[in-house]
């Protein structure tokens, strides 16, 4: 049971990791308040791999500290609850209401896209006005329809060869 545990929390860092180098490294600026970027498709995978339970650290922890690394440090606590929303939308989504059927991921990322979408829009207005909701809808709704699209592909990619098998046994 002890060794099941260690895997666990070893996945949960992987992906709090996988989160951050595709949140940070892959980043495309949306003006002087914040970035697009890769890796929410990282938080989908974290939520189908570990589920809702475990998944809302890694996607909350990798995002915060992306924004802490890239000096957006005024979006730290929004990133983490937006992202903490949003895995467990996923998660009560796809897993709660559909049994983990690939239907049901489908829906739910939906669903979390647009926890994702207005979590963001009630940040900005917050922290940028108006105005800076204006310049960050189009990006942020790209961003999130660009993660969501790869999470999906990663997730048939995976189960077409095998690996998101062994990943889900290795989690449980």
């Amino acid at each position: 049971m002890k060794n099941n545990k260690v895997k666990q929390v070893c996945l949960a860092g992987l992906m709090a990791a996988m989160v951050f180098v595709f949140t940070f490294t892959f980043k495309i600026p949306i003006g002087p308040l914040g970035y697009a970027h890769l890796g929410d498709a990282f938080i989908i995978i974290a939520v189908w791999i570990l589920g809702g339970k475990q998944a809302w650290f890694p996607a909350a922890l990798g995002a915060a500290l992306a924004d802490f690394a890239a000096g957006y440090v005024m979006w730290i606590v929004p990133t983490a609850i937006v992202k903490t929303l949003m895995a467990v939308t996923i998660f009560l989504v796809a897993e709660k209401l559909f049994g983990s059927k690939t239907t049901g991921y489908i829906i739910g990322i939906t669903a979390g896209a647009i926890v994702h979408i207005a979590g963001y829009s009630v940040s900005w207005l917050i922290i940028g006005g108006k105005a800076g909701l204006a310049g960050a809808i189009v990006p942020l709704v790209l961003q999130t329809v660009i993660g969501a699209v790869l999470g999906i592909v990663l997730i048939s990619v995976l189960n077409s060869t095998g690996a998101g098998k062994k990943l889900k046994s290795m989690a449980q």
